[in-house]
């Protein structure tokens, strides 16, 4: 707002405040330009400087009329913080109690229904509280009550329950059992918990998707098309981590990655083509190399991909045509950062000073903790330039051979040691192979003891796992078992110490030792718990058996695609129709299959959310588009969907007929479908009647249109491109 027109605003006249509001209104619009017409951050200003100044100058009620209205105009648009200030400037004034409910009222409406952090909306709640408190305490207490009602739905453990669960959840999966129902109420959960972490990168995604793979992978899928819709979590990444977790288990076929690398998520393209190219099964791999390639382009490679990339090449005999393109540009790419690495090596090596290792470790019995800890916290005096990781890499280079194992279980008795140092020590020895049995046993000896010393930091698998339990495992040096007893024995000798957290830490341990079916029947124990948490409005309401999905994994995979071809967002239309197209390249005919038989039931549930729409014959054309356009490929493949390209030719929709046409037609071409087997597709959507000329059309004013035109501004007059008039317009004259 102009301030010159804010002062006259201020202590103007009463009969000219009216009309100075008006000009001071007008002159706002004037400053909202069109490059910030989404910006509606001068709309918040406006309306508290706008209701400050009718406060000051005791403005009359047809004015406060005026600025509800106003108000009332933009209700999408102000905040709930907008509506807050507006309470509290109100409350504070004379008379204008009234008012100051009407403002608390609203900012309540817009609260209740705005989606964001637990934590956020209990601090506007309680910020609405104080701001209504001097008209009414009682109202106060009502918004007050609500903060604390949101503020202890979850609790403060939320982060620790969840992993909880995901443990049971893991222990759960049983390979040939699905438990569609926990895994649909897991996700219900999921959905509350997300909705009370304060960021996102605080809740565990990956280990989320993968308990609901192992509860049950077409419910995994399913859940996740419909997480897609609401726009929960990031599909891109979620979706990948499903494939190759089935991938991995044998469940879905090596080439699948591949087959849906058009759907824009995070694949991993190079490695995908890798793994198709071993196991080489019955999909052509000159064909799906070339898929993977074409995708591979739109995120190009660089450095080691292209040297993989070129080694498949010579190796497999495979074309990468451009290849050269990238080999090039990437050349130059890395002339330049070896130029920058340089430069800054430079810098570093002026401002570090290395330690001197040979005097910290002179005369250091490597077999003596209380010599070595001597050296340690010698190093450790000299600042900032000592780190844990290179007193154990120095040290191991002074180690006698042979006495390695000696000095590890050294560092185990420092009243200090915790699983950090075991983490630099497993760091520093496993970047080589171990070939000391007692050093390998000493690295057991560590880890067992840490979990005993540290139960509550340990965790065995997923993003919170500090130690490298799995490959520990996979390298004989410590097995999980082992682990889990090992971490038991520690929450039992630290049980009167532990809170909240700590004993839903103790259930990662105690999940390993439950059978698949006790693991279930804790689960859903917790499920309970939480049941009187949850609204009927989260995820997709309360159980229902139209909630499980197809038994057949490939029909789920192929219900995610549907309901992909069905979206409202044409680039995920797109997308999926992509993957459609590089199934009929690869003759892939159980997935094609599954969208024909997808296709002709109308619907999606339940890879929809029953709350929005989903639309059918979006998802007919696109698949058909995708169809068509791989079939220019593979018309071979087609073979499997005749019998829908059949149905869909007759069907009464201009674009499918014709699409639905050009596939028989690829058939019929390529001797996959004798012309007898069909009726004339030729004639689709082709007249039926002969054109008749009509004279009776008024003649047009030229005049008058010139006159039309001079009228119109820039800005309202539209020009057609040059193809809407042959491509678009003279049909359009043809037909009607």
């Amino acid at each position: 707002m102009d301030k010159p027109l804010l002062c006259n605003c201020l202590w103007p006249p009463l009969e000219d405040l009216s009309k100075a509001l008006e000009e001071a209104l007008e002159n706002s619009k004037s400053a909202h330009s069109e490059i910030y017409s989404h910006d509606t951050s001068q709309i918040q200003t406006v309306a508290t400087e706008w209701l400050k100044i009718l406060l000051i100058n005791k403005g009359g009620d047809n004015l406060f009329r005026r600025i509800k209205d106003w108000i009332n105009e933009r209700e999408t648009e102000i905040w709930p913080k907008t509506y807050t200030s507006l309470c509290r400037l109100a409350a504070r004034t004379r008379e204008r109690e009234s008012l100051s409910i009407d403002f608390a009222n609203d900012a309540h409406k817009h609260l209740d229904s705005f989606r964001e952090h637990a934590e956020s909306r209990a601090e506007s709640y309680i910020e609405l509280a104080r701001a209504i408190y001097p008209v009414s305490p009682d109202e106060s207490s009502i918004y007050f009550d609500r903060a604390i009602e949101i503020a202890s739905r979850i609790g403060e453990e939320n982060i620790d329950r969840w992993a909880a669960l995901l443990h049971l959840a893991k222990a759960a999966g049983e390979p040939g059992n699905p438990r569609p129902k926990t895994a649909y109420r897991l996700s219900r959960i999921a959905e509350l918990t997300y909705e009370y972490v304060a960021r996102d990168k605080h809740f565990d995604w990956d280990s989320t998707v993968e308990s609901l793979t192992n509860l049950c992978p077409s419910s995994a899928l399913a859940v996740l098309s419909r997480w897609r819709d609401r726009r929960f979590g990031y599909s891109g990444r979620l979706f990948p981590l499903v494939i190759y977790q089935l991938c991995n288990q044998g469940l879905l076929p090596a080439h699948t990655p591949i087959s849906l690398c058009g759907i824009d998520a995070q694949w991993k393209r190079l490695q995908d083509l890798k793994r198709m190219i071993a196991e080489s099964d019955h999909v052509n791999v000159q064909v799906a190399s070339q898929i993977a390639y074409r995708y591979l382009q739109f995120s190009p490679p660089v450095g080691s991909e292209i040297k993989e990339l070129k080694e498949l090449s010579n190796n497999s005999g495979l074309d990468f045509t451009g290849l050269e393109r990238f080999v090039a540009r990437d050349s130059e790419s890395v002339s330049k950062d070896v130029a920058s690495t340089r430069e800054a090596a430079h810098t570093t090596l002026k401002k570090e000073q290395p330690l001197d290792w040979d005097e910290i470790f002179q005369d250091v019995d490597f077999g003596c903790s209380i010599k070595i800890r001597s050296a340690y916290d010698l190093g450790h005096s000299y600042g900032s330039a000592y780190y844990c990781s290179s007193f154990f890499r120095e040290a191991f280079k002074r180690v006698a051979v042979g006495k390695e194992s000696q000095f590890v279980r050294a560092i185990c008795t420092w009243p200090d040691f915790d699983i950090f140092m075991v983490r630099v020590l497993l760091d520093e020895l496993l970047s080589k192979p171990l070939k000391q049995q007692s050093l390998k046993k000493a690295l057991e000896y560590a880890v067992i003891k840490v979990c005993r010393k540290e139960p509550e930091m340990i965790s065995r698998r997923g993003w919170r796992a500090l130690l490298p339990f799995e490959r520990l495992s996979d390298e004989g040096l410590v097995s999980d078992d082992d682990v889990v007893l090992a971490t038991i024995e520690g929450f039992e000798s630290q049980t009167k110490k532990l809170g909240a957290s700590g004993f839903f830490k103790l259930i990662d341990p105690l999940a390993a030792t439950l059978s698949p079916s006790e693991a279930d029947e804790a689960l859903n124990f917790g499920f309970d718990l939480l049941e009187e948490l949850l609204k009927p409005e989260d995820g997709d309401g309360p159980w229902l058996d139209d909630l499980k999905p197809p038994i057949s994994l490939i029909s789920s995979l192929a219900g995610y695609i549907w309901s992909g071809l069905g979206s409202p967002v044409a680039s995920e239309r797109w997308e999926h129709a992509h993957a459609v197209r590089a199934a009929v390249e690869l003759g892939w005919a159980e997935i094609l299959d599954a969208l024909a038989s997808w296709a002709d039931t109308e619907e999606a549930f339940p890879f929809v959310d029953q709350n929005l729409e989903f639309y059918l014959w979006h998802a007919r054309q696109w698949l058909l588009i995708g169809l068509v356009r791989g079939g220019i490929e593979n018309s071979t493949a087609l073979r499997s969907v005749v019998s829908f390209l059949h149905r869909m030719v007759n069907l009464n929709h201009v674009l499918i007929r014709d699409l639905a046409a050009q596939g028989l037609q690829a058939l019929a071409t390529s001797g996959e479908l004798d012309y007898t087997e069909v009726s004339d597709f030729t004639s689709v959507n082709q007249p039926i009647l002969s054109e008749v000329p009509y004279s009776g059309w008024p003649e047009l004013d030229i005049e008058e249109e010139i006159d039309c035109e001079d009228a119109l501004t820039e800005d309202e007059k539209y020009y057609f491109g040059i193809d809407i008039g042959p491509y678009w317009l003279a049909p359009l004259g043809r037909a009607f």
